[in-house]
């Protein structure tokens, strides 16, 4: 198969390697959308909906929680070279983790000349901005902000703007580059 280095190969990688969980088999997609993501919203870019499986589950997560688009890592060179092994005992923690590791590497905040603010958001938060509230990007930047994702200076100069109306949000292009990996051990 080797690995995907454009969107199409992307979707055909993770449609064919398939693992198996005691006595069923589940493509990498599947895992994805249909157990891990299966209690959220799919993608909204239209071309999703027709390559996204539309399997149903039993043993779906039965809750969603926005920081899991942050968690998944498909190795491209727009998601954080490391990968934790979770752990049900510490799972909160490390999605916390995950979800600053990612914010932290993806998210520039620009100031311009007329102080109005330009924040660059990871292309994920388009993709499954229905994850974050209504699917706004003022709602992703309140989440993101309130949680305490930001680095101190961008919290700061994100502070002084988030209820105004002078910040305009622009997503990064997601690079489809295969990265190395490494595993993150709990300490």
């Amino acid at each position: 198969v080797g690995l995907p280095s454009t969107a199409f190969q992307w979707k055909s990688y993770f449609n064919m390697i398939s693992y198996q969980c005691s006595d069923d088999i589940f493509s990498l997609a599947e895992l994805e959308h249909c157990i891990i993501r299966g209690s959220m919203e799919h993608p909204t870019v239209f071309a999703s909906k027709l390559v996204i499986p539309k399997s149903q589950y039993n043993f779906v997560s039965p809750q969603a929680d926005y920081r899991i688009n942050f968690a998944l890592n498909c190795g491209s060179l727009s998601t954080p070279g490391c990968v934790p092994i979770y752990n049900g005992n510490s799972l909160e923690k490390q999605l916390d983790d995950s979800t600053t590791a990612y914010l932290e590497q993806a998210i520039k905040v620009k100031k311009k000349s007329n102080n109005s603010l330009v924040v660059y958001l990871p292309r994920v938060c388009l993709w499954y901005a229905d994850d974050f509230g209504n699917g706004s990007a003022k709602d992703v930047l309140r989440l993101i902000q309130f949680e305490k994702y930001l680095n101190d200076q961008e919290q700061k100069v994100m502070s002084s703007s988030i209820k105004g109306d002078g910040i305009t949000v622009k997503y990064l292009p997601f690079n489809f580059q295969c990265r190395n990996l490494y595993l993150v051990e709990e300490k």
